[in-house]
């Protein structure tokens, strides 16, 4: 839980960093003012260091990344029916074994008694409230889909990241030729 919540505020302050960065980016590119868009190349400089650090991070973390997401999985799934599990916990189970088309982690053995599976491991969409018969459920675990999820997840934002690492590439090199754009230009006034 820990890591989840360390890795948001790392998302989340690298974008607050990239905001700021925009504006610095457009005030010297409208002002054609070198020093500025040294300070903006410099700064875009360290976003790419920190795209690459995120990328070498879920890939090194890759599998403790499985294991935390399997591991917690199991753990609520086993304490689903418990009246101390908090109702988004239970949201968010139900979510993944309804978009997995999956029920329990193991089989629907691992909510207890066969009556006590939820309604998101039916085939059909029913009520919250209703149970659905043993006949119409879903009878492979989530195990197996959620290990295939996560994975295909951590392969997507390493696509994703790759991408942002190229375009900040190309906005490096964007600001190098408007900052020499912009002392030809001072050269002449």
């Amino acid at each position: 839980h820990s890591t989840l919540v360390s890795f948001v505020a790392f998302l989340f302050v690298i974008g607050v960093f990239i905001l700021v960065l925009g504006f610095i980016g457009c005030f010297g590119s409208i002002t054609q003012s070198p020093r500025m868009m040294c300070l903006y190349m410099s700064l875009e400089t360290v976003i790419m260091i920190l795209e690459v650090a995120a990328v070498i991070g879920v890939l090194a973390y890759r599998t403790k990344i499985k294991s935390q997401a399997d591991e917690g999985f199991e753990k609520y799934v086993k304490k689903y029916n418990d009246n101390t599990t908090d109702e988004d916990v239970k949201k968010a189970i139900d979510v993944i074994q309804e978009n997995l088309e999956c029920c329990g982690y193991n089989n629907t053995a691992d909510y207890g008694s066969i009556s006590k599976a939820p309604a998101s491991c039916c085939l059909e969409e029913v009520p919250s409230y209703i149970r659905c018969p043993a006949n119409k459920r879903f009878t492979e675990g989530c195990r197996d889909k959620l290990a295939s999820f996560v994975n295909s997840l951590v392969v997507m934002f390493g696509a994703v990241m790759g991408l942002a690492i190229l375009l900040s590439a190309i906005t490096i090199l964007g600001a190098c030729y408007v900052r020499r754009s912009g002392e030809q230009y001072d050269k002449i006034a």
